[in-house]
């Protein structure tokens, strides 16, 4: 089973991910943890055949003449990541409960902020497979950006887009959103609440 958190940069993916792996772990399933955005073969093929790391080979594509031609590339490249990682949890890991931190809808936010998306790239994400249990977390952007401004330069404009973007998504996927303006005790009660409706 896929249990994903997405959402904004401050909404809490990562402290509400590790609570409930965590809750889930105490509770005696077999859990693992996995960062989405640490690439699953492209991150193999990394430390096998690359030498510079991941973010420097899409930062020279992004720097090339033709760079949002490039870019696409690598969207791809990052599209069939996702698609060979979800056949990985779903074939490899079935008997296991895999919380992922960050789902790869969440790329698409990523590809469209740097403006080097396009709306194939954005239809094909759409149609990976959904998370068997998915949640959207939000806060307002004043929140989220007071929780990430010692951490990034991104600006209160930056988190008011996201978030628009982000209850977009959830609307259109018809993923569950949990407001994680409140303790993070009471986001994972909530959070296990819907789980209970769903297992």
């Amino acid at each position: 089973m896929i249990i994903a958190f997405m959402g904004n940069d401050g909404s809490g993916k990562t402290t509400l991910a590790m609570a409930i792996a965590s809750k889930m772990k105490d509770l005696g399933f077999d859990v693992e943890y996995h960062m989405c955005f640490k690439y699953l073969i492209l991150g193999s093929l990394q430390k096998v055949l690359l030498r510079g790391g991941l973010n420097e080979i899409r930062k020279s594509f992004l720097e090339r003449k033709e760079a949002e031609r490039v870019f696409n590339v690598w969207s791809m490249a990052v599209f069939l990541d996702c698609v060979l990682a979800f056949l990985y949890f779903k074939l490899l890991k079935r008997n296991k409960t895999v919380i992922f931190d960050r789902y790869f809808y969440d790329f698409i936010m990523g590809f469209e902020y740097e403006n080097n998306s396009n709306g194939v790239i954005r239809r094909l994400f759409l149609l990976l497979p959904k998370p068997d249990i998915g949640f959207i977390l939000d806060v307002p952007p004043k929140v989220a950006f007071q929780r990430k401004k010692n951490i990034d330069s991104m600006d209160l404009n930056y988190y008011r887009n996201q978030r628009e973007k982000y209850l977009e998504l959830a609307d259109k996927m018809s993923i569950r959103v949990i407001n994680t303006k409140k303790s993070v005790k009471e986001s994972v009660n909530e959070v296990i609440e819907v789980m209970k409706e769903r297992i």
